[in-house]
């Protein structure tokens, strides 16, 4: 197949990948009674299927349900499993405690978990606050199994960055004191700029793996996107804080005002890297955010040329720069869960 014939199948795929999508809704949303959904063929409509039967939470034997653990599929099994846990028969995910896929012993496992404690009298409706607990745990749950999904490369690339520059920047300003000002202007950089190139990476729709958990789960795109850019900031920033306490032990410098420089552009240029992601894509992304560091990190003289600078104009910890970042981080989420955007990620997946 030339380059020519694989242009023209693709407008032909991404119909298939968005029509395969939107065959699901009338299931989830009971506009198609579920039942109906039982028997198709299709992985994802069973799935749906199973969803909102355990939505209906409806009396009975639920033998629906498990039948549904005995799939052929195994995100049609862990459907399954969410759903009688939906309707308190946790007794019956004992079947499947054992099942072969990863998938389904771990979503039985989480099931259990988050069970909420067996009363006697009438309950009635879940507490609002139980839910909020719960809701909560699922987003707990969700961040831990973030670290498996990652690709490898990400910390390894941001860990092996973060350590050679400190150790450069830490054994320049040991060796020659005259070096402490510049050593501190480089690691504001390199953590800076490897933030934004690993959201960068994360955030294009391309490296994003689990389309097909996404499409088996109600858990929303840009909740796993931020969960995952959590748990990257997270790591950065303890190689950050290490690198930077040894440089404030090695130069005497204060060791809060160095954390400072860093942390608040980090969360800002972080939530706009994430956004720019999502929506252009990692090379986009990663470009404006290399030109952004540099328009704020170098300042032109005109007596003196080009120099360095760790003062940033705007992007310093405020009230302004606090609303900008969590309504970019917003944005972010909703561009994760644009139907566009997972449409183009389950076909570049394929």
């Amino acid at each position: 197949m030339d380059h020519h014939d694989s242009e023209e199948q693709f407008p032909d795929m991404r119909a298939v990948v968005a029509a395969r999508l939107a065959a699901r809704q009338p299931y989830l949303s009971c506009a198609i009674p579920p039942e109906d959904g039982l028997d198709d063929p299709r992985w994802e409509i069973r799935a749906a299927a199973v969803h909102a039967l355990g939505e209906q939470d409806a009396a009975g034997d639920h033998q629906a349900l498990l039948a549904a653990l005995a799939d052929t599929h195994p995100l049609v099994r862990v459907a399954a499993v969410r759903a009688l846990a939906n309707v308190g028969a946790l007794d019956a995910l004992e079947a499947v405690a054992a099942d072969l896929d990863w998938r389904v012993r771990e979503m039985v496992a989480i099931a259990l978990h988050e069970a909420p404690p067996i009363v006697t009298g009438d309950v009635g409706q879940e507490p609002a606050a139980w839910r909020m607990w719960r809701a909560i745990a699922h987003i707990g749950v969700t961040l831990a199994a973030q670290r498996k999904v990652i690709h490898p490369a990400v910390w390894l690339v941001s860990g092996a960055i973060m350590l050679a520059t400190g150790v450069f920047t830490v054994m320049g300003a040991a060796l020659t004191p005259t070096f402490a000002a510049s050593a501190r202007i480089l690691l504001v950089m390199a953590i800076l700029l490897c933030v934004s190139l690993t959201l960068a990476f994360l955030a294009d729709s391309s490296h994003a793996p689990g389309s097909e958990i996404a499409l088996a789960t109600r858990t929303a795109s840009g909740t796993v996107l931020l969960c995952r850019a959590a748990l990257v900031v997270g790591y950065i920033s303890l190689w950050s804080l290490v690198a930077s306490s040894a440089l404030a032990i090695v130069t005497g410098m204060s060791w809060a005002p160095l954390v400072a420089l860093w942390l608040a552009p980090m969360l800002t240029l972080g939530a706009l890297t994430l956004a720019a992601g999502a929506l252009a894509g990692a090379s986009v992304a990663a470009a404006s955010a290399a030109l952004l560091v540099a328009l704020q990190s170098l300042q032109l003289n005109l007596s003196h040329g080009l120099t360095l600078s760790v003062a940033p104009r705007f992007w310093s910890l405020s009230p302004l720069t606090t609303i900008v970042t969590l309504l970019t981080l917003l944005i972010a989420a909703s561009l994760a869960d644009h139907p566009r955007i997972l449409e183009e990620r389950t076909w570049r997946q394929r």
